[in-house]
């Protein structure tokens, strides 16, 4: 291939490329908060259901606090020693319940429920919006 056909092929893979970065942002734009929230929702529920920790990671904040797990490298550790274990076999999340509360750049997402070989909990995610991301800055479970 000539030297301007590899020019012109390099052309059509960027506008190709700005074209869907365009749409997957006008996309996102068009989505209500409650939406955009739901997606992350998903993103990470599929994330636990791979049972992939880095995977499930992708949806937590660099400002991610727990009281007891501590920031996003503790939870990262919990998850892995909870694969170690074997408690991610056979988990189930269960989102059917859950409402979506968004006051402003903060959301809360309520009753997630979690079976396992654990046993049941009931989850609570809180959201909060960074860029265009909606990322988890919180949990609390009830019922461990």
């Amino acid at each position: 291939m000539s030297k301007y056909g590899w020019m012109g092929c390099c052309a059509v893979l960027v506008l190709a490329l700005a074209f869907t970065g365009c749409a997957t942002t006008q996309s996102q734009a068009k989505m209500t908060p409650e939406e955009q929230v739901s997606a992350a929702v998903t993103k990470w529920k599929d994330g636990v259901l791979s049972k992939d920790v880095p995977t499930m990671m992708v949806s937590y904040s660099e400002h991610f606090t727990h009281p007891e797990l501590g920031d996003k490298a503790g939870v990262q550790s919990y998850l892995d020693e909870a694969k170690a274990a074997g408690y991610l076999e056979g988990i189930e999340v269960d989102t059917t319940r859950a409402k979506i509360e968004v006051d402003g750049e903060k959301a809360v997402v309520y009753p997630i429920d979690i079976n396992g070989s654990f046993g049941s909990i009931v989850y609570e995610l809180s959201f909060t919006k960074e860029g265009d991301a909606w990322m988890i800055t919180g949990t609390s479970a009830s019922g461990v």
